[in-house]
Order: structure tokens, then C-alpha cells, then sequence
């Protein structure tokens, strides 16, 4: 259970630090920084009991096993997580030890921006750091799914008699008698 005084304390101790900003640039950062901050404690926080099993700067969800070899580390927004392989929350999508949330937030970068780029926009929108190799692999990965799942709805209404094909192009619009 996450402690409401304390919470509120950083609350409040946010607010008084965000008064004492001079510029919307400077109140603006300010807040997403320490706003980030308390997001990570909440996230990071511990259970008790679970002091020694989790590497500093990581946090757990639910009990950790010692036997390295029935957990899991996996990245997601918020920093490394280390679960039980029989957690819910241990599956990754597509074999990449991220999170599904962390997944759709680097393939939609990736879609935008040159691997590169997203790289660098990650880190400063976000505060991650993921390579732009990784990013490839992630929005590759993602762009083979979604061509698949395209490739299999136009045989679907090609098969219906809902679409029509025209040489090598389709056409939705003509009907089979002007074509």
C-alpha cells in the first residue's frame, strides 16, 4: 500500500518548488522532473521482505524467486522490473524483454522518426534509453504484424466479393463490371 502522508508531503513539496518558479519553461520542467520522480518511487517502491532479492533501482512486482533462473527482468517506462516468470505480467510481446506499454511507445517513435532520432527523442521525451538498434527491431517487428494482419483482411474481402482486383492493384470503389 503506497503511504498517503508521505505522498502528500512530496505533494506538497512539489507545489512549493513549482511556486518558486520563475518561467512556464522552468515550471513546466520542474514539474515533469520531480513528477517523474515520485512516479518511480510509487513504482519502485518495495515490498517488505524483498530488500536483498532486487537489484537497487529496480522494482518488483509481486514476490521475486532467489533461483535466478525463474525470474525475469524486463524494461518498461519506468525503469528495469524484475517479476516471477509465473507473474502475469512476466509475458513480453514478440520475445523483447520490454513491456507492452514500453513496446507500442518505441514503435510508435520508431514509425516517425529515423532510429536514430527516435533514440534521441525517447530519452528526452522520456527519459529512456534505448538503442536506435533496438528500436529498428521493435518497429520491424510491429511493421511485419501489421502487414500481415492487412494482407489477410484484403484476401478476406477479395474472397467475399467486397473488394475488387484490377491487374495488380485493388479497388474498392469499381464495381466487377467496369473493371
Amino acid at each position: 500500500m503506497i503511504d498517503k502522508e508521505k505522498l502528500q508531503l512530496q505533494i506538497d513539496e512539489l507545489q512549493n518548488l513549482l511556486d518558486s518558479q520563475r518561467t512556464a519553461y522552468d515550471f513546466e520542467k520542474t514539474f515533469d522532473e520531480k513528477w517523474q520522480q515520485i512516479t518511480q518511487e510509487v513504482f519502485f517502491r518495495r515490498p517488505k521482505g524483498l530488500l536483498r532479492r532486487i537489484p537497487s533501482g529496480q522494482a518488483s512486482l509481486g514476490a521475486v524467486p532467489v533461483d535466478k533462473n525463474k525470474k525475469k527482468t524486463i524494461d518498461s517506462k519506468f525503469g528495469k522490473v524484475t517479476v516471477s516468470k509465473a507473474h502475469r505480467f512476466c509475458h513480453c510481446p514478440l520475445g523483447f524483454q520490454m513491456s507492452p506499454h514500453l513496446q507500442d511507445l518505441v514503435a510508435f517513435t520508431g514509425q516517425n522518426h529515423v532510429y536514430e532520432d527516435a533514440s534521441e527523442q525517447l530519452k528526452k521525451s522520456n527519459g529512456l534509453e534505448i538503442s536506435s538498434k533496438q528500436i529498428e527491431r521493435v518497429t520491424n517487428a510491429y511493421g511485419q504484424i501489421a502487414e500481415e494482419s492487412y494482407s489477410e483482411l484484403q484476401e478476406t474481402l477479395l474472397s467475399e466479393g467486397l473488394l475488387w482486383r484490377k491487374k495488380s492493384t485493388i479497388n474498392a470503389h469499381t464495381p466487377p463490371s467496369i473493371v
